[in-house]
């Protein structure tokens, strides 16, 4: 493997943007997520499409609220 000095391995990275997924469980203790794939799904009504894991807690709290933001 190729050896490069940290300067040059941080000029590879390219800006991304990251979404933050929140939701609650029964007990309205908040659970936060942080994603680093999404896109647009909907123009109106504005929204987006994400993607969990079923195993993840925050899939878990998501189905039984039904709603996050």
């Amino acid at each position: 493997m190729k050896e490069i000095d940290g300067k040059d391995a941080f000029s590879k990275f390219k800006p991304e943007w990251i979404g933050f997924v929140l939701s609650v469980g029964k007990n309205n203790k908040p659970n936060g997520m942080v994603v680093a794939r999404f896109m647009k799904a909907s123009r109106s009504p504005p929204m987006l499409a994400i993607s969990i894991g079923k195993e993840s807690n925050t899939y878990k709290l998501i189905k039984q609220s039904k709603e996050f933001v």
